[in-house]
């Protein structure tokens, strides 16, 4: 087919017919230009859902919202939970079921309002967009919020929902729902988007891994799934730049580019806290910091985890948390790093005294109970001492406080002349439920007696349920 051309005073030239050829070239040319921007984009958002079938999570919430959606009943909505659970994706793919391809920049506003949170964008933007009808068949707009928790309450008030609601359809964005007033979250229905689990995020970083062609080992992964916490968002990141970065996905590769401490360092740090000395810990901490570069916020995150897992006291271990709290508190507002790893030593040092004293008075009452001949055994999970012939009088040990209990004596606290180091528990196996007996022999209680009233107490006690 010819093609006539139209010659204008400026010499371009225009065709006047368009061949058949001219629109597939058009069109191969438009496909080859999507692929670009498709391959350059972040993999958060090449591998976005983009219908909500595709969605890992939160089936309820997702067949709740097809319902108001297939029976034309949309109401305005407020998803709130932590990032990287899917609140984003599902809303864009409720507006991708809602409205053709050509309708979503004139029927969708979406605003990120930690970005543009103060009055005057409410005013201007927003109650625009909504004032104005649309002409596709007189369906409803829809506003997106995104972090619409980092408005400010005066925007958050500006926001007249009902007197639009024949027009526009809102939702709300948010992290955290008690930032949002009151009478927002009254107009709207809420949707909680709790952290996704292990087994929902690891079949979607399967179907990226096998389309990226990613090598990759298992134990890399399930590491990678740990430090996500929950974020597909976060998951996704650390796969695609440790792809980059080292071509392989394995543990090691992992917390080399996340900058986290790994188990086994955070496992020597604990050690080195409850066992060595000020000056020694100091040294092996500091020289770990700068060897691994290392920061001290992530290792207090991962001590006050590993905290929860040693066998301690629990008023030590509540102790030790508060501890970590403050220390965190002055790292966030600026403290000397320095310092502050001085003060977490410190307070170690302080608890293992607590720990040590504990563990004289316990073997103490244990020595007694032999006197007596009580038969008892020690679980070194629950730091039980369980009398197996003793249910009249009985006494619950605790950091120095001493009360009756029924059916046990109770000794919070871990094996007297033992490391403690010996109690930190390993990644293979977190939880020792073997019963142990205590390791102390029977001999003479009565040095104990006048020296420490507690025991004495117990004592008392005991002669005369006799």
């Amino acid at each position: 087919m010819k093609t006539s051309i139209i010659y204008l005073k400026n010499n371009y030239c225009i065709p006047k017919r368009f061949s058949r050829d001219y629109f597939k070239n058009l069109n191969l040319c438009s496909e080859m230009v999507d692929k670009c921007r498709t391959e350059i984009l972040p993999w958060v958002e090449k591998y976005r859902p983009s219908k909500l079938e595709e969605l890992i999570s939160h089936k309820d919430i997702l067949e709740t919202i097809g319902r108001f959606i297939n029976e034309d009943r949309l109401p305005h909505l407020l998803f709130y939970g932590p990032p990287g659970t899917g609140k984003t994706s599902t809303i864009l793919a409720c507006a991708r079921q809602l409205y053709e391809k050509n309708q979503l920049k004139s029927m969708v506003l979406e605003l990120n309002a930690s970005d543009d949170r103060g009055i005057g964008v409410v005013r201007e933007q927003i109650l625009n967009f909504a004032s104005t009808k649309t002409i596709f068949g007189g369906r409803f707009k829809m506003i997106i919020l995104d972090e619409a928790d980092a408005m400010t309450r005066d925007a958050q008030n500006a926001l007249l929902i009902e007197k639009y609601t024949d027009n526009v359809r809102f939702c709300l964005i948010c992290n955290y729902l008690s930032k949002i007033i009151p009478p927002l979250q009254s107009r709207c229905t809420r949707f909680r988007f709790a952290p996704l689990k292990s087994n929902q995020i690891i079949p979607r970083l399967m179907h990226v891994i096998e389309a990226e062609k990613v090598k990759f080992t298992e134990e890399g992964l399930q590491h990678l799934v740990v430090l996500s916490g929950g974020d597909m968002r976060r998951a996704l990141n650390i796969l695609q730049s440790t792809t980059m970065a080292f071509d392989l996905v394995n543990m090691e590769n992992v917390y080399a580019c996340v900058g986290k401490p790994k188990p086994d360092d955070i496992k020597a740090i604990v050690e080195w806290l409850f066992n060595k000395d000020f000056s020694e810990t100091y040294k092996r901490i500091t020289f770990l910091k700068l060897k691994k570069g290392l920061a001290l916020q992530d290792i207090l995150e991962e001590v006050h985890l590993f905290v929860h897992k040693v066998e301690i006291p629990t008023l030590v271990r509540m102790y030790l948390i508060d501890r970590l709290a403050e220390i965190e508190e002055s790292l966030t507002r600026g403290a000397s790093d320095k310092l502050q790893l001085s003060a977490l030593i410190a307070t170690f040092h302080i608890a293992r005294d607590i720990i040590e004293k504990e563990a004289i008075v316990v073997k103490e009452i244990v020595i007694l109970a032999n006197t007596l001949k009580w038969e008892y055994k020690l679980n070194a999970d629950f730091h039980m001492l369980i009398i197996s012939n003793r249910t009249d009088v009985l006494v619950e040990f605790q950091t120095g406080v001493y009360k009756h209990a029924p059916n046990k004596v109770a000794v919070d606290s871990i094996l007297p002349n033992r490391s403690i180091g010996a109690n930190i528990p390993t990644a293979t196996d977190p939880y020792n439920e073997e019963e142990v007996l205590f390791p102390v022999s029977s001999s003479d209680a009565s040095c104990f007696l006048t020296t420490h009233p507690h025991v004495f107490a117990l004592h008392l006690a005991c002669q005369t349920s006799l």
